[in-house]
């Protein structure tokens, strides 16, 4: 009887070291998710990502130029435009802001597949891939407004800014 006491008692203890174990990894696991989270998971919710490839980083001065003038149109779909190539992310609205870790930077770059730019919608989805036509067009507002503005969640917004008492 005391030779199975023992037993249980031994079982129980190397039950409970392993579940404490288990618990501080998963722990641990849980904090670098937090503090290692995507750029997309960053921006779920709140903006539309516009990522444009420029291997000439001299082009992001054009790009600006080009974007300051449709500043209050990005601003109303809620989209952020990064510029990446293969060594920085960086924000071309907010001063060319590095964006994140190479974390993020690889993370773009593969759901670009080689595309010269992507839209990922607020869920975090890929909503489109842009090539353009030459180098002279960096990129095409037009067209992603048409396929921002087309997006069931953007007409959403829309039809709420149309009809605030509702």
């Amino acid at each position: 009887m005391n030779k199975n006491i023992f037993l249980t008692s031994l079982y129980v203890a190397s039950i409970s070291l392993f579940l404490c174990i288990q618990n501080e990894a998963l722990a641990a696991i849980s904090e670098n998710i937090k503090t290692e989270r995507s750029l997309t998971s960053q921006w779920q919710w709140q903006y539309r990502v516009l990522a444009i490839y420029l291997p000439n980083l001299e082009q992001i001065s054009q790009l600006r130029a080009y974007l300051e003038k449709e500043k209050v149109a990005i601003e109303q779909r809620r989209l952020k435009v990064i510029v990446l190539n293969e060594v920085s992310l960086v924000d071309v609205l907010e001063n060319n802001s590095k964006v994140n870790t190479n974390s993020n930077q690889k993370e773009i770059s593969e759901k670009m597949a080689g595309k010269s730019s992507i839209l990922i919608g607020l869920d975090g989805g890929v909503k489109n891939f842009y090539d353009w036509p030459n180098a002279q067009t960096l990129i095409d507002l037009e067209a992603v407004f048409a396929d921002i503005d087309g997006m069931p969640m953007r007409r959403i917004e829309l039809s709420e800014s149309r009809n605030p008492e509702q």
